[in-house]
């Protein structure tokens, strides 16, 4: 294993660490060890050390030395981004036995991390215009930073386990996307495919999710716990049963986070509940 070294260097803000080029990035993994990138278990210990941090992970397909994709398709176009294997996303894992599995059967594939479930990723891509002085947040908070080869940052941080969080393109503006329940990011020390790697720029644990930025967008795509209550509020209104469509409408909120929720409700019975009786619908007024 790589020795330790010191820790990485603290400010009470981000904005001394996003100008580095991927040629300044100190390789390190999340627990501060220098990193070998000749190692060829290299991305199997990355890999391992996120799962210590209750990250789930799978395996992506990565970027050859001729530039391509592994996965030899010549239309394809989520070079080294997309899964290597069938589960895709759905089988990231804490287990270290399967990451252990997986990575001796394809020692170079990209680390995936699936995001939601307290894990927040704002991925910043400055081709479609995106900034870090476009967040809505100054100074920016330190917290987990990676660099996207040339490409653009990924800001980690965390959130409440209770929130349901749609994962949304342009969600703080142009260029400024959102990773949480229902996505993944590419994880370093993946390769780009621009053949540069995935680095941390300044690792620390991510930080709770600056209050501003939940608040702007929990309106639009965060649902609660609380929120159930809205939702049988409704099907008191109007009977049962509402279909997600309905429900988003009437609550004007968004869909894929109203099918989340809903999910949920089923999961923790509450939806149960509502069929036995235990509301009572609105009636018909016979004078109208």
């Amino acid at each position: 294993m790589p020795q330790r070294s010191e820790p990485l260097p603290s400010s009470s803000s981000i904005d001394d660490n996003v100008n580095a080029d991927a040629s300044d990035l100190t390789w390190r993994d999340t627990t501060g060890n220098n990193l070998d990138l000749d190692d060829p278990d290299l991305m199997v210990k990355c890999a391992t050390t996120y799962i210590d941090r209750g990250w789930r992970v799978f395996p992506l397909h990565s970027i050859t030395s001729a530039g391509k994709c592994t996965c030899h398709s010549p239309t394809c176009h989520q070079k080294g981004k997309h899964p290597l294997r069938p589960a895709g996303m759905q089988g990231a894992t804490t287990r270290l036995r399967d990451v252990l599995d997986w990575w001796e059967d394809d020692p170079d594939a990209n680390i995936g991390i699936a995001t939601g479930t307290g894990l927040l990723v704002l991925a910043i891509y400055p081709e479609r215009h995106g900034s870090l002085d476009a967040l809505p947040i100054n100074p920016i908070p330190l917290t987990g930073l990676v660099t996207i080869g040339s490409a653009g940052w990924h800001l980690y941080f965390t959130y409440p386990r209770n929130i349901l969080m749609s994962s949304v393109q342009d969600a703080l503006g142009p260029g400024i996307d959102l990773h949480a329940d229902g996505s993944y990011v590419v994880a370093p020390p993946s390769i780009h495919p621009s053949g540069q790697r995935f680095g941390w720029n300044s690792y620390i644990a991510p930080r709770s999710l600056p209050p501003k930025i939940l608040t702007i967008l929990e309106p639009k795509q965060g649902w609660m716990r609380r929120d159930y209550r809205t939702v049988l509020n409704l099907m008191q209104q109007h009977g049962y049963p509402l279909t997600p469509t309905e429900i988003a409408h009437g609550l004007h909120r968004d869909y894929s986070a109203t099918l989340k929720l809903l999910r949920r409700m089923v999961n923790d019975q509450h939806i149960y509940q509502v069929k036995r009786g235990l509301y009572t619908p609105r009636q018909p007024d016979n004078n109208q």
